[in-house]
């Protein structure tokens, strides 16, 4: 099981176990609204180019990463505690000269892992569509832009992060060993990016990520490569967009 410090177990009446448990209930509640109903239910009223309807989708993923945080503090007790059950102590701040470097590797490697895995789709003449977001990014107005950018670059590496990393992983090592626990989050991860092309590089990443949590003991660390790797991500996609490639 995932280590706390004292501190936090000071600050909270609930056991360990049980407090990783409602973390994984809050952010899966969190993730149902921010980043399903919020932009559904805009959907039926908005136009999905519209300047409205893409605040609301970008805030949505917001909206997951506040309601984490503000829910999680109830049982915490303060924000030391919160801090203390994310594993947000101490920032590691070789991480953000390292992290760029690091992601930048781990996307070529993520990269070319994907564009084998396709080849090998099409021999057997499977055709993967491209990710939604990816197409968004090539063909949608600044709005869309706007909310990809956001999504990607503030809410995602915090969220996910708290979802998989930290609170998933947990909850699934309690009941089975490290070694599930890290493939099961690696493949809940990649597979709820809905996107058949991705899935192998997604599952790389997860695992990379997750060890690289562990071995630090603190979550900032995968947070800032997760975002290093969307900058790198959303920078591509602009540059693609530019110069009118698909």
């Amino acid at each position: 099981m995932t280590d706390i410090d004292s501190e936090h177990l000071e600050t909270t009446a609930l056991p360990v176990d049980c407090m990783n448990k409602v973390l994984l209930q809050i952010a899966l509640l969190a993730l149902v609204f921010g980043y399903l109903l919020l932009p559904l239910s805009c959907s039926i009223w908005l136009d999905s180019t519209s300047m409205w309807y893409n605040a609301a989708a970008a805030s949505g993923p917001l909206l997951s990463v506040i309601i984490v945080l503000v829910w999680i503090r109830k049982y915490c007790g303060s924000w030391r505690g919160v801090a203390a059950l994310l594993k947000l102590k101490t920032f590691p701040v070789r991480w953000l000269a390292l992290g760029l470097p690091a992601a930048l590797l781990l996307q070529l490697i993520g990269g070319a892992l994907s564009w084998l895995w396709n080849y090998l789709l099409e021999c057997c003449g499977v055709q993967c569509a491209k990710p939604a977001m990816v197409e968004l990014a090539l063909t949608g107005n600044l709005w869309q832009l706007l909310m990809i950018g956001v999504t990607a670059l503030l809410a995602a590496p915090v969220f996910e992060e708290i979802l998989f990393r930290r609170a998933l992983y947990s909850v699934l090592e309690e009941y089975s060993s490290s070694t599930v626990a890290l493939l099961g989050t690696a493949l809940a991860f990649s597979v709820l990016h809905l996107s058949l092309l991705q899935l192998p590089g997604l599952f790389f990443l997860a695992v990379v990520w997750q060890k690289i949590y562990l071995r630090s003991n603190s979550l900032y660390s995968s947070v800032i490569l997760h975002f290093y790797n969307n900058l790198l991500a959303v920078l591509l996609l602009l540059a693609a967009r530019a110069l009118g490639l698909e």
